[in-house]
This record gives structure tokens, C-alpha cells and sequence, in this order.
């Protein structure tokens, strides 16, 4: 579902992914809410992911949402210093997450941030 949903957003059909990530995010797993806030924030509704975004945020503490997601819903929504935040400290926990950081799309805007580079060295990995 999520991956479906991501990539009818890819394709430019928002309301399509909307709808299916929307359908996931009601599942108990904690990446689905992350991936309508992608979806949202790729079709504009930056209000809404936000508003999800900041949810997701409150939850860290209490619920088994990581790091490593939400580096990924605030580079969906464009906001660089939450993304290095998040990603500093996924990179800290482990985070599965970091090892697709060469590959995940939504990381595309900041590839050319020092930032990122210094936070592949961290992580291990080579640079692109």
C-alpha cells in the first residue's frame, strides 16, 4: 500500500495516492502515516502534511515512530535543518533507513548540501 501509493505520486496522480496512502496510513505500522505526508506534500497539500508531519513528531517519545521516518516526511515538505536533525539521529540509532539514503528520492533536494555529504562519512557510506 504505501509503496503503491508513493509511486502513483511519483506518476502525478495525487488523488489516487492520496487515497491509497490514506488507506494505509490506518494500518497499526508506523511508516504509513509517513508516506501520506510524502504524498501530501508532493501534491501540494503542505498544510495537511505539516499538520501530520508535526503529529508524527509528538508521537517519537511514546510510539515506535523513529528518526529515520521522519527525516523523511520533513524532506518531503522542504525544511532542510528538521531533515539533518532527524537524519543525524537516525544515523545515531541505526536507523534501516540510512542505507538507502543514496537512492531515496525525497533526499534529492539536499544531496548537494554539505550537510549531506558529511552525514554519508558518518553514516559509512561512499559518496555519490
Amino acid at each position: 500500500m504505501q509503496l503503491h501509493a508513493l509511486a502513483l505520486s511519483a506518476l502525478g496522480r495525487h488523488s489516487e495516492a492520496i487515497r491509497e496512502a490514506r488507506r494505509a496510513a490506518t494500518t497499526p505500522m508506523p511508516a504509513m502515516p509517513v508516506a501520506l505526508a510524502i504524498v501530501l506534500a508532493q501534491a501540494d497539500s503542505l498544510g495537511a502534511a505539516r499538520d501530520l508531519v508535526a503529529r508524527l513528531e509528538r508521537q517519537v517519545g511514546g510510539q515506535p515512530l523513529g528518526a529515520g521516518l521522519l527525516y523523511r516526511a520533513y524532506a518531503a515538505l522542504g525544511d532542510a535543518d528538521p531533515v539533518f536533525f532527524w537524519l543525524e539521529r537516525a544515523i545515531a540509532e541505526r536507523s534501516w533507513f540510512v542505507a538507502f539514503m543514496n537512492v531515496d528520492p525525497v533526499l534529492d533536494p539536499y544531496r548537494t548540501d554539505p550537510r549531506f555529504v558529511s552525514a554519508l562519512k558518518r553514516a559509512g557510506l561512499p559518496s555519490p
